[in-house]
């Protein structure tokens, strides 16, 4: 027997009567990928015979009707527990509740319970399991995924997880929404083919970066250099190649400390002078700035 061939050898055929000559046989058929039938159907499946004796060839198409398993419909509630005044480092905890709809007829499986995210608000640990067996968890930057070999048509997954805002200070400062679709993928059947989805739900909540003032502002990239704030007239002076090293890389200037405060930590009183001549620059060019707008305002 073969895949879809089976032969029968026959020792004898009686000729004693017309109900002695018949041979009945049972053919059976599995349909194993069935996602797309929904509903009761005839199907037309080819069957022949060969028989060896004259060479006599019997083909036919037998109708055959299916009645397809059940079909699995989930529904998924999602929500947020906190939806604004949040901000760097704080946790957002996320609420989900995934159960068959009443029409559903068979049981789900390869669940799997998707969040799209943000490179700014990062996964931290699963929380509460009220129903259900615990998911096999995956985490990848700007996904988080829930996965479950099944879910049969009684069961029920209620469950939340914590998610933390900004925790290796990445996002630039000011007002932001967060935006998360979650949806749930699964199937009909424990094969390979078609998935199934159910509607998607858009999380949200607000939050609100504060820049730190400590936060060096001048470009890494460049081995010295300085930073004027203005506000607080203070000139900074940089040395990256010393941050390298564990050292403290700026300083402010301070017009009425003495020039061997002034100096960098580790280094000579040569450097000292070096800087006092570049903050002395700096002061003659901003001057002259602030000058040739008073220029402007007066005389243009």
């Amino acid at each position: 027997m073969d895949d879809d061939r089976c032969t029968l050898e026959l020792k004898d055929i009686s000729t004693l009567g017309a109900n002695e000559n018949f041979i009945n046989l049972a053919i059976g058929y599995e349909f194993t990928k069935d996602e797309e039938l929904w509903a009761p159907k005839e199907l037309w499946a080819r069957v022949g015979a060969d028989i060896t004796l004259e060479r006599a060839i019997w083909t036919a198409a037998l109708p055959v009707t299916v009645v397809p398993r059940g079909k699995p419909v989930l529904v998924l509630d999602a929500s947020v527990t906190d939806t604004g005044n949040l901000g760097r480092g704080e946790m957002v905890t996320f609420n989900v509740d995934l159960r068959h709809d009443p029409n559903s007829t068979a049981a789900a499986y390869n669940v799997t319970v998707k969040l799209i995210s943000t490179p700014f608000v990062k996964y931290v640990s699963l929380g509460t399991l009220t129903d259900g067996p615990t998911p096999t968890v995956s985490v990848k930057p700007n996904k988080v995924s829930f996965k479950w070999p099944q879910l049969d048509i009684d069961d029920r997954l209620q469950f939340t997880f914590k998610m933390r805002i900004d925790p290796d200070h990445k996002e630039r400062p000011g007002d932001h929404r967060f935006v998360g679709p979650l949806e749930t993928l699964y199937r009909g059947t424990a094969l390979p083919g078609r998935r199934l989805r159910t509607e998607t739900k858009l999380l949200q909540f607000f939050y609100k970066i504060v820049e730190n003032p400590e936060r060096q502002t001048v470009p890494e990239f460049r081995e010295k250099s300085f930073l004027v704030d203005s506000q607080n007239n203070k000139v900074y002076f940089c040395n990256y190649a010393r941050r390298r090293k564990g050292l403290n890389a700026c300083f402010a200037h301070d017009e009425n400390s003495s020039s061997e405060q002034e100096s960098w930590r580790g280094e000579g009183h040569n450097n000292s002078r070096l800087v006092a001549y570049l903050y002395f620059i700096i002061r003659v060019i901003w001057k002259l700035t602030k000058f040739v707008n008073v220029y402007r305002t007066w005389f243009v």
